[in-house]
């Protein structure tokens, strides 16, 4: 289950991809929850725009424990991110999660309050499904690298 944008412009600063990866990464929890799945690979893809000398990787993580949570999803992109990016512009980011099982069973855990973050999530997708996708969004998202009020006036990457 995943994600991926061709961006308007050559990003080359490492916070605008960062937002881009963000913006994904809640659209594919989003989805992986309203499925009610979670995933235990983390993948990203990045590729830049010049053709005729490619730049880019595809890379992914096995995860200890399946999750859907979009911080947790969206910091293992980004260290994935950070490890493999070559500095080149970038133009096309993916962010996919697979190895999918049920979100109903997971493990709990006392060092991390991931039943805090599970309700923030839940929050956030019930804005979302009553109001619309942009009824509520991360500051970054609002910013000039930010890509989901654009997408959310869009089907298939074409306006509607």
């Amino acid at each position: 289950m995943g994600n991926g944008m061709t961006l308007p412009r050559d990003y080359t600063e490492a916070w605008e991809i960062e937002v881009v990866i963000l913006d994904i990464c809640t659209e594919v929890c989003r989805r992986a929850r309203k499925k009610g799945l979670m995933g235990s690979v983390v993948s990203v893809s990045v590729s830049g725009a010049d053709f005729d000398h490619p730049t880019g990787f595809h890379r992914q993580v096995k995860l200890s424990d399946p999750t859907n949570i979009t911080v947790d999803v969206c910091k293992i992109a980004k260290r994935i991110f950070h490890q493999h990016w070559d500095g080149q512009p970038v133009r096309r980011v993916g962010v996919s999660l697979s190895q999918l099982s049920d979100a109903d069973t997971y493990q709990l855990s006392f060092f991390d309050d991931q039943e805090h973050k599970r309700a923030i999530d839940q929050v956030m997708d019930d804005i979302k499904d009553r109001f619309g996708d942009i009824a509520i969004l991360r500051a970054s998202s609002i910013t000039a690298a930010g890509q989901a009020i654009d997408r959310a006036s869009k089907i298939g990457g074409h306006y509607k």
